[in-house]
């Protein structure tokens, strides 16, 4: 068969399907990874595995995209799922959380109801990283950061977080 009579299969998208329920799971919650039993259960319902080496946990694990490692916090051992590139997970995040504010009101009101600051850590350590996501991701709907500087108020030097589990430095 020639490449000018292959045509690709129609893309289905699995693993950007599966790393967008991965970031929606992180920015529903309080810490920067998940249960590694959780995420197999949430990955499940989009690639159904019957066996270990058919998991797409462990495809997006083997990739590099997605990282394990033990909850330091855990009183027994805990595996845990993280983003293994601190930025695709910022970015998937910040994009998440900010899918539905269509304009500079929407984003007021995120910061004002506290969804926003929370997730962005303002109120005690923001994240460089969120601000960044956040900063590019208003730039593509016409928007700037400092557009927002009154409902983001005085907050602390923006420091670097503890990484996530397995994060790369």
């Amino acid at each position: 068969m020639s490449a000018s009579n292959w045509t690709p299969p129609r893309p289905d998208r699995i693993v950007h399907r599966a790393m967008q329920a991965v970031a929606e799971r992180l920015g529903g919650g309080t810490t920067p990874w998940i249960d590694r039993m959780a995420a197999q259960d949430l990955l499940r319902d989009i690639w159904p595995d019957r066996t270990a080496e058919k998991s797409l946990l462990e495809a997006l694990v083997g990739e590099g995209l997605l990282a394990e490692a033990i909850d330091p916090d855990a009183t027994g051992p805990q595996d845990v799922v993280a983003m293994a590139f601190e930025r695709l997970g910022h970015h998937l995040l910040v994009r998440e959380a900010t899918s539905a504010l269509a304009g500079p009101d929407d984003v007021r009101r995120a910061f004002a109801s506290g969804s926003l600051r929370h997730l962005l850590g303002l109120d005690d350590l923001p994240d460089p990283g969120l601000l960044e996501a956040l900063s590019v991701i208003l730039g593509h709907r016409g928007m700037e950061l400092t557009d927002f500087r009154d409902e983001v108020g005085e907050c602390p030097s923006p420091r670097r977080r503890s990484p996530s589990p397995g994060a790369r430095l």
